[in-house]
């Protein structure tokens, strides 16, 4: 369930933020966002916040005067445990070697910097073998794995990537504007306005090629909070 796209619209269905994770022209877009905003701008406080508009799945939660829209796919379930056994397979392989790698090292005394040399080095052999297998399993998998540079807990994050479905997009519009709230203090619709270029940084710190890379509200602040020092 990789996230498409992410739109920030106020009661009158004015968008104010939109950040897309696959390519749509402006005309594609503007006809998207018009379609789903009044489809879940329609809808009373008694339905849920789940929604099926063309191939996507809209996930919506509103705050005050600002509707969070999330589009993901719409996969059918199937497909993931077709391939899930492989990719955990993998996952095994890749942990397992990247224990080996540090301990070889360590014992060698090698250093911290050498060690994370080797490792990059085997990010890229990755990346070239994910290519070989990209018949076999969706791009965001091994998107997921070499953006984590492969670390000790990367079967823990894949399982949790797999397994993640509608309440965890909604724990993540949750978390984003705990975050805003964090940086702007009980953000709104003006801070969208004029603090965009934020909420975009805010977001490519949480998000990377339609998947969830960091849930830290310090870690997605701190960049954030060294540029406004050196402002």
């Amino acid at each position: 369930m990789g996230i498409r796209f992410i739109l920030m619209v106020n009661k009158q269905g004015q968008t104010r933020l939109a950040q897309y994770y696959e390519w749509l022209t402006l005309e594609e877009r503007r006809a998207l966002e018009g379609e789903i905003v009044r489809k879940c701008l329609a809808r009373n406080d008694q339905q849920c916040s789940f929604v099926e508009h063309r191939n996507y799945k809209i996930v919506y939660r509103r705050y005050a005067s600002l509707f969070f829209l999330v589009g993901v796919d719409n996969d059918e379930v199937s497909f993931y445990l077709f391939n899930y056994s492989m990719l955990l397979f993998s996952a095994f392989i890749f942990d397992a070697v990247t224990r080996v790698i540090f301990m070889i090292s360590f014992e060698h005394g090698y250093g911290w910097s050498r060690t994370m040399s080797i490792l990059e080095e085997m990010d890229g052999w990755i990346y070239k073998l994910s290519n070989s297998w990209s018949f076999l399993m969706p791009d965001h998998y091994f998107n997921l794995i070499h953006c984590l540079n492969i670390s000790l807990f990367s079967v823990n994050t894949v399982c949790i990537w797999q397994l993640q479905n509608e309440l965890a997009i909604l724990e993540f519009i949750h978390l984003l504007v705990e975050t805003m709230d964090r940086h702007f203090g009980n953000v709104c619709e003006l801070d969208i306005m004029f603090h965009l270029e934020k909420a975009h940084f805010m977001l490519e710190e949480m998000v990377m090629n339609g998947c969830i890379v960091e849930t830290s509200k310090s870690n997605i602040l701190s960049p954030i909070q060294l540029m406004d020092k050196t402002s």
